[in-house]
């Protein structure tokens, strides 16, 4: 146990070598959150202009009946003002959804890194096999979620 001191005119500072290493171990933490939020924060503007499109989408097909029909003016402020108003919550729990798959397909593919430099041929096609799962997973909740959007458009209704 290293200990390093630092001093000045009036103050001594002592530093522990494990105060140091437990710091890092914070730093990576929170790391690996800010990596969480980046994916949520992309996935919810994702899920918010999905779903401004869908409210687009919706008051066009409900407008007037005929041939000639015209977006209604205005309709992708007022998708995006329903998006936010009504529905913030809905493409908010869709996204963090999609988000914890796809940490965990990092986390799985940072583990799949370590295990492709190792001679085990049994672990690399274990491994190579939960990240085609994963992968797969993660497409089959976003069409979910997508789907989940337009219907909540249609219905106005919530998520859960």
């Amino acid at each position: 146990n290293e200990t390093l001191n630092i001093s000045n005119i009036n103050t001594s500072v002592t530093f522990n070598a494990t105060t140091i290493k437990e710091t890092w171990n914070l730093k990576f933490i929170f790391q690996i959150f800010n990596l969480f939020e980046f994916l949520w924060t992309m996935g919810l503007i994702n899920a918010i202009g999905f779903m401004t499109i869908a409210f687009v989408t919706v008051l066009y097909y409900f407008s007037a009946p005929g041939d000639k029909k015209k977006a209604p003016v205005g309709a992708t402020f007022t998708g995006l003002w329903w998006t936010i108003r009504y529905h913030l919550g809905t493409v908010a729990m869709g996204s963090f959804i999609i988000a914890v798959v796809q940490m965990i397909r990092i986390i799985a593919a940072y583990i799949q890194e370590k295990i492709e430099q190792s001679q085990n041929d049994a672990a690399k096609w274990i491994g190579r096999c939960i990240q085609c799962y994963l992968a797969c997973l993660e497409r089959i909740i976003t069409y979910i979620n997508k789907n989940a959007y337009i219907i909540c458009c249609i219905e106005s209704s919530s998520f859960c």
